[in-house]
């Protein structure tokens, strides 16, 4: 009986089909498209999430990425000046992230020293960069030709190069790059290179949205970083249209390798407060945001100091009322301002005094807490309150500007409740670098 039904009905739906055939091709049709453009659809999405994954799978999903940035300015001869701008990432930085910053399993360092080769008579703007061995695997890429360099490359400081598919294709259209021997300009004549290898086509190893710049691997030159420490100096100059940039900066980029991705916010956290203590320049804000009317008590300041010479040249300054470019109050030291007179010593009084003068083998820098008591001359304001205090050292001959390890405890009465109240670090991003890992101390 349901046979019989069932094939009445297939009968049926072809004698329809028969009669109307242009309703059925529209039909069939509207079918057709609607599946085609919806495995279109799904095929465009996947291959943009394919596209997504390998620009993540060549930063690195364990990676940190971070670059020198060179600020506006610079030596320009044109204008009759020979400035030399001095900014980036450097060899302490290198040594600051793998000694004091945890959680961290290595730290890649890349040098540009040149940005022009050439081979026979053509010329490639290209960026020459020197690289250890370890970059390759970090970033995940693949070789085309030839082979990577070798750690036996970085220890003899051999003269040899890996170049990407772009410059490949400039250089070498017809023929083959291995063997073939690239020129890279100094500032003293051009030096060889042999290539040893060529670079898979990769995407770029970042966008500027995703907070990193942009390194196009096909456009890149590497050389072994210990040939391009004994081959190039910091000091870069470019010349273009007969203008001369001078610029001397250590290293182009870090690529810090995170032993878990539950830390990678964590430690990219931890270096941006270490490297914008040491490079930031800036007066360190021991109180801002108060609003008055209400008096200033106090002062607890902690210095690590980060480089050598005495730091503690910088002036107290508080912003009353308003005040934005001067303040009303402008110390003449932080020596001075903790009533240490000279230098800086341990002593205690009930109103200033140096509790901690530390430079023994626990700590990788020396340590210096101070404290100033405002009882007898307390800090009147009425509108607003702000405290900073210089960054400034002296070396024999001159005062400069330095970046140092600041902490401070403000002390204060005002009448307003408070409004703005700062995120509290938690205890291993207040510590971090603080202790020598590398101390016996450790292992006990």
């Amino acid at each position: 009986m349901f046979a019989s039904f069932s094939l009445e009905t297939f009968r049926l739906g072809l004698s329809s089909i028969r009669l109307h055939k242009l309703r059925s091709f529209l039909t069939t049709l509207g079918i057709i498209c609607g599946v085609g453009a919806v495995i279109c659809m799904l095929s465009i999405g996947e291959g943009a999430s394919e596209a997504e994954m390998a620009l993540i799978r060549l930063l690195g999903t364990h990676n940190v990425i971070i670059k020198s940035v060179k600020p506006q300015g610079g030596g320009d001869v044109s204008e009759a000046r020979s400035q030399l701008l001095e900014y980036g990432l450097t060899r302490f930085d290198l040594a600051l992230i793998r000694e004091t910053i945890p959680h961290v399993k290595q730290v890649i360092p890349l040098r540009e020293v040149a940005f022009e080769v050439s081979y026979a008579a053509n010329r490639f703007q290209a960026t020459v960069v020197g690289a250890p061995p370890a970059f390759f695997q970090l970033v995940h890429v693949g070789l085309s030709e030839g082979r990577f360099l070798t750690d036996l490359d970085n220890a003899t400081n051999s003269q040899v190069c890996v170049i990407g598919q772009e410059i490949r294709n400039r250089l070498f259209a017809f023929e083959d790059p291995l063997g073939r021997v690239v020129s890279v300009a100094t500032q003293t004549g051009m030096i060889p290179f042999v290539v040893v290898g060529v670079l898979e086509r990769v995407a770029t190893a970042g966008l500027p949205a995703r907070g990193t710049g942009e390194r196009d691997l096909n456009t890149d030159v590497f050389i072994p970083m210990s040939t391009a420490d004994a081959r190039y100096s910091d000091l870069q100059i470019r010349i273009s249209t007969g203008t001369r940039d001078y610029s001397r900066v250590s290293f182009s980029d870090f690529y810090v390798e995170v032993d878990s991705l539950e830390q990678v916010l964590p430690v990219s956290e931890m270096l941006k407060a270490a490297l914008a203590s040491k490079h930031t320049k800036q007066d360190y804000v021991v109180l801002d945001g108060v609003e008055g009317p209400g008096m200033y008590m106090g002062t607890v300041i902690g210095v690590r100091a980060l480089s050598g010479d005495w730091w503690g040249e910088g002036e107290m300054k508080f912003y009353l009322d308003g005040d934005t470019e001067f303040p009303t109050i402008c110390g003449t030291g932080a020596e001075d301002y903790f009533l240490a007179a000279y230098g800086m010593y341990e002593f205690q009084t009930p109103y200033h005094g140096c509790t901690l003068n530390l430079t023994d083998d626990f700590f990788k820098h020396p340590l210096v807490s101070m404290y100033r008591w405002h009882g007898p001359d307390p800090i009147y304001f009425n509108q607003s309150l702000k405290a900073t205090i210089q960054q400034i050292g002296y070396r024999p001959g001159a005062l400069f500007e330095r970046s140092d390890d600041w902490c401070s405890t403000a002390f204060w009465y005002q009448i307003k409740p408070i409004s703005k109240v700062p995120p509290f670090p938690d205890r291993e991003a207040r510590t971090a670098g603080i202790l020598d890992p590398n101390k016996p101390w450790k292992k006990k």
